[in-house]
């Protein structure tokens, strides 16, 4: 099925800046095109891909003739920055497969800051003034839509929502993830800026929320807290599961003995709040157990920053980054984790898991709910991992995953992606509400950007 557009169709644009976006936010687009009639364009601006081979993109074009189209590509991007753009990108993934390829130590350390000097490079270029007028020349020659971006104030969203707002066009945030972490510092948190005036309710006229407790902690940053809306989390709903099961690489790697215990070992990013000695002495007693078949899968920005010491042997894997970790679910017979949002993709299939809650000095919305996972030091870890080996009993009862779930990614009446589409229907039924922008001195950029291609402020 193509998507049919037209003069006078309602267009609705989504702009996505990284895989988390990605993965929350096309189960709402692939629901829009299935049920809706509204013309859809998808706007990349993460630094880094521009997901033409993604899985998830393969299917929005494939079911929906939806093509995502990079920022860096716009027509009105200059020939000089798409050129540097694209070279930029191919070092970037050329010095990326050659650390994956030789992960010795003084490898990882020599590339880690050309790594880093290149990504800068490339957000540097997706921040500047021509790509955001490119950004905001597109979506100025909407005629009525709805602008979509997720959690996000930064200058390209700004610039945008000012010249939606302008031209009439309603704006909304949706979650790039399940906030779960209970207690994380307010510092540590991106808030809105007295300084510079914004907050996400005049960037948006509606902010998605997946649950109650992340809308409690939301409304903290919040200056209007009836912009703020629970409607349930989009990507571990049942409502995008058989889809995702369809369209998601197989995976299957078993080097062991058909005895040996398939383990998926999720490695969350590193930081202040994690132990790292403690997840290595893990690795490195996973690594040597002959009884298992482990698989680490690292997460995405732990590439450059650097892995635990995963010892190399048969009997062990590092998965590629393009596979999806929902892939590696399916295969494991345990997933092992600290603090990942995976969680309730792996209680969505009911796998056995067991959640490392030491090494990490902060606590989880789930961890009232799965407290049976729970390992509080080492030799309570591996007490319980042997008890699975000899046993292969559930870690937790499904009575403690339905009530997980129902709280924290279902919600409680109807269907969530239904909930999102008839909350986009009411955006698109009318103008938004007027409300003050942020009040600032413009940049000469921008001011000429208003002035002259959009007459708009």
């Amino acid at each position: 099925m193509k998507q049919r557009e037209s003069a006078d169709q309602q267009q609705v644009i989504f702009c996505l800046r990284a895989d988390s976006d990605v993965d929350h936010i096309v189960p709402v687009i692939d629901a829009l095109a299935r049920q809706r009639d509204y013309g859809i364009r998808v706007v990349i601006y993460d630094p880094i891909k521009t997901y033409a081979d993604d899985y998830r993109m393969q299917h929005l074009r494939k079911e929906h003739g939806i093509e995502a189209e990079h920022l860096l590509q716009l027509t009105a991007v200059g020939l000089w920055t798409k050129s540097l753009s694209r070279v930029f990108r191919t070092l970037f993934h050329g010095l990326l497969r050659l650390q994956r390829r030789l992960p010795a130590p003084i490898v990882t350390r020599l590339l880690r800051l050309p790594l880093r000097a290149l990504h800068q490079r490339l957000k540097a270029l997706c921040a500047s003034d021509e790509a955001i007028a490119a950004l905001t020349e597109e979506v100025g020659r909407a005629r009525n839509g709805l602008v979509v971006f997720d959690h996000t104030i930064n200058p390209l969203a700004e610039a945008v929502t000012r010249v939606a707002r302008g031209r009439g066009l309603a704006t909304l945030a949706l979650p790039h993830s399940v906030p779960h972490l209970t207690d994380l510092p307010r510092d540590a948190v991106v808030s809105p800026s007295d300084a510079d005036g914004l907050d996400w309710g005049a960037l948006y006229d509606r902010v998605v929320l997946p649950n109650a407790p992340s809308a409690e902690r939301f409304a903290q940053d919040s200056r209007d807290d009836s912009l703020l809306t629970v409607l349930g989390s989009a990507r571990f709903c049942r409502g995008w599961g058989p889809t995702l099961e369809r369209i998601a690489p197989r995976f299957d790697w078993n080097p062991g003995a058909g005895q040996a215990v398939k383990v998926l070992f999720i490695l969350s990013k590193k930081g202040p709040y994690v132990d790292w000695p403690a997840i290595n002495r893990v690795t490195e007693r996973l690594c040597r157990d002959e009884r298992l078949s482990v698989v680490f899968k690292p997460h995405p920005r732990t590439e450059v920053s650097g892995l635990p010491s995963i010892e190399k042997n048969p009997r062990v894997a590092v998965a590629p980054p393009a596979l999806p970790t929902v892939s590696l679910i399916r295969w494991a017979d345990l997933v092992v984790f600290w603090g990942s949002s995976v969680v309730y993709d792996v209680i969505g299939m009911r796998k056995p898991l067991l959640h490392l809650a030491y090494p990490f000095r902060l606590h989880f919305d789930f961890e009232p709910f799965l407290q049976s996972c729970r390992a509080d030091s080492f030799e309570d870890f591996f007490a319980r991992l042997d008890h699975f080996v000899e046993t292969r009993e559930a870690t937790y009862s499904e009575e403690d995953a339905r009530d997980c779930m129902a709280a924290l990614v279902e919600g409680e009446s109807g269907p969530v992606l239904e909930r999102y589409l008839d909350l986009m229907d009411s955006l698109l039924a009318g103008p938004p509400a007027e409300r003050a922008f942020p009040e600032r001195p413009l940049s000469a950029q921008e001011q000429q950007s208003n002035d002259l291609t959009f007459g708009v402020r």
